[in-house]
């Protein structure tokens, strides 16, 4: 297998008409560069349907999302060569990866669809008429008849059966790492409710085994026991009042009369004695 250098894509596209409409200063290094054409599908659209670009207009591909991008320029690979396409290097390296076939087979025609996915994270804008695809030719060491059934025309746009294909909510990087961050924060709080179950039901479990080794008195009881007590300190009062009034007043043992010595004698009882006379007369 030999690749085409420029001088033979140069000699053979125009003259083989190979890729229309032509231009030579699109070869570059080997290559031919292919312009971004007129129809473009992006799967974050909200109709979801293709876009129809007007010259020279733009559209976005956002973060993670995919696209189908149709070129301008109609191609031919001949029986006897086979040809390999990419993305050039600056749209590559702001995340644009080509996620379709990397080769085209002998006896194509048509346009190309590029299948795309921004995995960059920001938005890549791409203008109608940007030079952003590749393609080489090389030859085969023969002429193939087992070549590519063209489906003539319907190959020049974004058919519905395309759009279909694509359909359907696509998650970007950024879109998953959020929806983590709420899974993160769910599970957080999931965390938290669960230890406030198990404390709850851990103090249910410390009440009840407390109620069953301590008996706890029903309220009737404790009313009562209450009625009991009141009655017994008003029983209490009044045997205290009526010992008090029945009883007579305290007096001094200084007021009290003394003890009166045996005898009837007012000297006895005055406590003076005939021995006491006698003495004192001598």
């Amino acid at each position: 297998m030999t690749f085409w250098r420029s001088e033979t894509m140069r000699e053979r596209i125009p003259s083989e008409q190979l890729i229309e409409p032509y231009d030579k200063d699109c070869i570059k290094h080997s290559a031919y560069e292919f312009r971004m054409g007129g129809e473009a599908f992006i799967t974050s659209t909200t109709d979801k349907v293709k876009i129809e670009l007007k010259d020279a207009e733009s559209f976005v591909i956002p973060p993670g999302q995919f696209a189908l991008l149709l070129t301008e320029e109609r191609i031919k690979v001949p029986l006897n060569a086979i040809a390999f396409i990419s993305m050039r290097f600056g749209v590559k390296r702001r995340g644009l990866i080509n996620v379709s076939g990397f080769h085209v087979d002998p006896g194509f025609e048509g346009r190309l669809k590029f299948s795309v996915y921004n995995a960059g994270s920001s938005d890549i804008t791409i203008t109608q008429g940007d030079r952003i695809f590749m393609i080489w030719y090389a030859d085969l060491d023969g002429t193939t008849i087992d070549g590519y059934k063209s489906a003539g025309r319907q190959l020049d746009l974004i058919s519905s059966d395309d759009q279909n294909v694509m359909h359907g909510d696509i998650a970007s990087p950024a879109e998953l790492k959020s929806q983590l961050d709420e899974l993160k924060h769910y599970d957080v709080n999931r965390k938290w409710m669960l230890g406030v179950l198990v404390a709850t039901f851990l103090a249910i479990l410390l009440r009840l085994l407390f109620m069953t080794n301590f008996a706890v008195p029903e309220s009737d009881d404790i009313d009562r026991l209450r009625k009991e007590i009141v009655t017994q300190i008003r029983n209490e009062l009044s045997i205290n009042n009526t010992e008090q009034k029945t009883s007579p007043p305290p007096v001094h043992d200084a007021l009290l009369p003394k003890e009166t010595p045996t005898g009837n004698s007012p000297n006895a009882e005055s406590g003076y004695h005939s021995s006491d006379k006698t003495n004192n007369s001598n």
